[in-house]
């Protein structure tokens, strides 16, 4: 099963524990998660990530089958 598949699937369990999940590939309908800033505060890199809680504390990225079949293992704090 494809990694939008699984979200798919999951997409209305998420919403209603007060996520905000990735609606599709266009700029517009990804979750963008800063992840270096550089001088006053500017965004300097982001990532896109499957869902995010509202507060902006939990950070969620479906990878389906990759971090086994691929041997990766994905962490994130």
């Amino acid at each position: 099963m494809a990694s939008n598949d699984t979200l798919a699937l999951r997409r209305p369990g998420l919403e209603l524990l007060g996520f905000k999940v990735e609606a599709g590939k266009g700029k517009d309908e990804k979750i963008p998660v800063p992840v270096l800033c550089g001088e006053n505060n500017n965004v300097d890199k982001s990532i896109y990530t499957d869902a995010q809680s509202l507060d902006g504390k939990i950070v969620i990225e479906v990878e389906a089958g990759r971090a086994v079949f691929n041997n990766q293992f994905l962490i994130g704090y």
